[in-house]
């Protein structure tokens, strides 16, 4: 008998800086056991945002994306039922990794 899989969870990351972006990509992925999706404009966020056809379980802010776009995303998000996290500047990966695992109900690696 095989249980059933638990769902992946959905990770929307938005930030300005690419390749910060893609570092924190890839370090949820690992350490949250969760699947992430990049985007570095407001653009994309709002066209991913419109999908039916996939689900989210937050949007990972970045402080990288200036303050009016981050409460454009928020607003969003929540419109969705999306929830929020906002990443502090200088936050280092163990603290923002536990932040989500918390908000998602997850256990880190």
């Amino acid at each position: 008998m095989t249980l059933p899989r638990k769902p992946v969870q959905m990770i929307l990351l938005y930030a300005a800086d690419p390749t910060l972006l893609e570092i924190r990509r890839l370090i949820l992925k690992r350490l949250v056991h969760c699947e992430a999706k990049s985007l570095s404009t407001g653009g994309e966020l709002v066209a991913e945002l419109q999908r039916n056809d996939q689900s989210y379980s937050l949007l990972f802010i970045c402080h990288s994306v200036p303050d009016g776009a981050q409460s454009a995303a928020r607003y969003l998000a929540r419109q969705k039922g999306i929830a929020v996290y906002e990443l502090k500047r200088l936050s280092p990966p163990e603290e923002w990794t536990a932040e989500v695992c918390k908000i998602l109900h997850l256990v880190a690696r």
